[in-house]
């Protein structure tokens, strides 16, 4: 008599599936009021493991000093681990935030 043992599938993901990212999004304004925030957000996201840490900028009406200081202290703790920052659709007013301090290279090399 054939015996009828159930076996499982053991489904695998597929490297597409691992490979798809999420992008943190930022809002209209990004200013001192935000920054506290952002920084917990950004501090959860460095210490995860993902090669890229994508942020969609897309909404960012505002940006000011202290959250351009964020994104330049997590490029550099990512870039230390062979991670990197990936800005995602800057806005106009945070590509010209970021000209005004003198960090367009930077943004420029982050962006998709």
């Amino acid at each position: 008599m054939a015996s009828s043992k159930k076996t499982k599938s053991v489904k695998k993901k597929s490297p597409a599936k691992k490979a798809k990212l999420s992008a943190f999004k930022m809002p209209e304004s990004a200013d001192i009021a935000y920054v506290g925030d952002f920084l917990q957000d950004i501090k959860k996201l460095v210490k995860g493991r993902q090669k890229k840490v994508v942020i969609d900028c897309s909404k960012i009406e505002r940006i000011t000093t202290p959250c351009i200081q964020v994104f330049l202290s997590a490029a550099e703790t990512l870039g230390r681990s062979k991670r990197a920052l990936v800005v995602k659709s800057a806005s106009s007013a945070m590509e010209e935030a970021f000209s005004d301090l003198g960090f367009g290279a930077q943004l420029k090399k982050w962006s998709t």
